[in-house]
């Protein structure tokens, strides 16, 4: 009787691992098909060229450090 106790229990933690399983293997599954499906929704092309930019460095003075001149 103690035998047939034993193996009901080894049954039923197999079909919960088995059933556990099989939810995350769906789960990923499925949240990777949305995941998939957001990313493909609007391709987005960059475009980058060199030689076009012109940088200009304007500095203002806001006397915040000591700069000036001591005598």
């Amino acid at each position: 009787m103690n035998r047939k106790k034993r193996n009901l229990l080894t049954f039923g933690s197999r079909s919960f691992v088995l059933t556990a399983a099989v939810i995350v293997i769906l789960g990923g599954i499925i949240s990777g098909t949305v995941a998939w499906m957001y990313i493909k929704a609007d391709p987005v092309h960059n475009t980058f060229t060199y030689g076009d930019m012109k940088v200009e460095l304007t500095e203002t003075d806001t006397n915040l450090d000591d700069d000036e001149p001591k005598t």
